[in-house]
């Protein structure tokens, strides 16, 4: 509660008071911050960008991910990231570096901060035969950088919760 996240809440709010009738971010469109902007003080306006852009891409990579398309799931995870550490402004030196350097290696289709940001983790799209490789160039690369030795996890997508019974 007491962390920069909640000044993004407070941001993407402000950033909404200038859509009448509106609930939430969720319910702007893509042109409303277009057709607004010169009233929107620059900071709140790339928070709300960010949110809005990130419902869009979301609907995207579910789209990509039913084509079975890699290369635009990657593309999104990274857009994903560039608007988290340049309009939201939660990514780190450590992530924005893991970020980078996956994108670097063979195999990777795309990387990007996940949680709450401030620090934490990253998750990377890496075709199965690059896992390996990835895995080790990635921890020798942080370790260099930053004197510390990556806990990387692999994960393979599963079909979430559900009720069982």
């Amino acid at each position: 509660g007491s962390s920069a996240y909640r000044q993004r809440v407070a941001e993407c709010q402000e950033a909404l008071s200038h859509f009448p009738g509106r609930e939430s971010m969720r319910d702007v469109t893509l042109a409303g911050p277009e057709r607004v902007s010169r009233q929107i003080p620059e900071v709140p306006l790339a928070r709300a960008r960010h949110v809005i852009l990130e419902n869009r891409r979301v609907l995207d990579f579910l789209a990509a991910a039913q084509r079975s398309d890699l290369e635009a799931m990657g593309r999104l995870m990274v857009e994903s990231h560039r608007s988290l550490q340049h309009d939201y402004e939660v990514s780190c030196e450590e992530l924005d570096f893991l970020v980078d350097t996956a994108l670097a290696l063979d195999g990777v289709y795309g990387s990007r901060m996940t949680g709450g940001g401030f620090g934490g983790c990253t998750v990377s799209l890496v075709r199965q035969d690059a896992v390996e490789g990835f895995r080790e160039r990635l921890a020798s690369a942080y370790l260099a950088r930053y004197g510390l030795v990556p806990a990387i996890y692999r994960c393979a997508p599963s079909a979430g919760a559900r009720r069982l019974g």
